[in-house]
């Protein structure tokens, strides 16, 4: 009885392997799979995106044998994607791990000789601990292995406790473009020691854009003129004012200073000379005091200036529009756009309004208010 239930299932099986093989045979036939090696590396070009993840790569391995052994032998394909080490400090040991050592070793390897690559090594603090009582065990061999391959970085993006910046003291990193950089002590709460993080004679010759946070900027021997997206955070105001003068070509400029320092370099600003940007177009200014902001924008001059963003606080808020007005007058402004940032503010949405509308009038030109 169990052979005749099963023989019918037996029987319609036979057929479809048939029909199987068939397709195979099909598509063995198939031009896809006849590409020469030329045109299946200007497809994988195609196909890649701005930021691939790993599993994009083996995509393209999917397809059969040949596109697997032509994509994973592809190092184009292998140096877009971005290596990330992650650490938080709820991990039972957040430190670097040996394995990460074999991968990191297999992944320069596939990238070939001189492809470009992008690194980021994130420490992530969650809790409240005491200063400088850092979770973390420092990954000496991966940052060994940043330092030893300097000349093939183009992005790095680290998030480090300030002590392990030191690996950078001296070096020459000939190709960077992009850099990231935050350092903290140990307390999210207070999580930056900006007089402490010092790179030394930190060199990179190609550098466009840099991002800094908690960074000692004043000694770097960077090419600020060259930069074209500066943003730096908390920073000391008085070390940053000596590097202004140099962003000349920067098309972006987002500042914010440390809270509770602009009072004592008030003065000092006013005695500081008139910076022209004739590339800047949009400015970020963070900052609690509003006379710290209009002497700011008193001291800056940007014809190309397309928006203006600024944190608002009720405290001498009703000085700004002037400010603004002698800002857009000084720059020969036609335009201007005014975003507010109310993330980093404690003015309410009517009183940017009535600002905006202050602005407005005294300007003479078409302010567009944003926020």
């Amino acid at each position: 009885m169990a052979y005749y239930l099963y023989s019918p299932q037996n029987r319609r099986l036979v057929p479809a392997f048939g029909h199987l093989d068939l397709r195979r045979a099909h598509n063995d036939y198939r031009p896809i799979f006849s590409l020469p090696p030329e045109i299946l590396t200007q497809i994988f070009k195609y196909t890649l995106e701005n930021n691939p993840s790993p599993g994009s790569v083996l995509l393209h391995g999917a397809i059969c044998s040949k596109w697997r052994g032509m994509a994973w032998s592809f190092s184009e394909l292998w140096s877009k994607i971005k290596i990330d080490f992650e650490y938080c400090e709820y991990e039972p040991v957040p430190t670097f791990e040996p394995v990460d050592m074999e991968l990191l070793a297999e992944w320069m390897l596939r990238t070939g000789t001189g492809r470009l690559l992008t690194l980021t090594i994130h420490c992530s603090l969650y809790t409240i601990r005491a200063p400088r009582v850092c979770p973390f065990i420092e990954p000496v061999q991966l940052l060994r292995f940043l330092c030893d391959h300097r000349h093939r970085w183009e992005h790095l993006n680290l998030c480090i406790p300030w002590g392990w910046f030191k690996h950078l003291n001296n070096l020459d990193f000939p190709k960077l473009k992009y850099i990231d950089f935050t350092a903290f002590d140990s307390s999210p709460a207070k999580p930056l020691n900006p007089v402490a993080v010092d790179l030394g004679q930190w060199r990179a010759g190609s550098l466009q854009s840099a991002h800094m946070r908690g960074i000692q900027v004043q000694s770097l021997d960077m090419p600020w003129t060259q930069l074209r997206c500066i943003s730096f955070t908390e920073m000391q105001p008085e070390p940053f004012f000596n590097v202004l003068p140099h962003f000349t070509n920067a098309e972006e400029i987002r500042v914010s200073l440390l809270w509770g320092c602009y009072r004592p370099v008030l003065s000092w600003i006013s005695r500081t000379q008139l910076v022209v940007f004739p590339a800047l177009e949009h400015l970020v200014i963070r900052c609690e005091v509003a006379t710290f902001a209009a002497a700011f924008l008193g001291k800056l001059a940007a014809g190309n200036l397309k928006c203006l963003t600024l944190s608002l606080f009720r405290e001498d808020m009703d000085i700004l529009p002037t400010a603004i007005k002698a800002f857009v007058a000084q720059s020969k402004l036609k335009k201007l756009t005014l975003e507010v940032d109310y993330d980093n503010s404690n003015a309410t949405v009517r009183q940017a309004t009535e600002m905006w509308q202050k602005l407005v009038d005294q300007a003479l030109i078409p302010v567009a208010l944003k926020g």
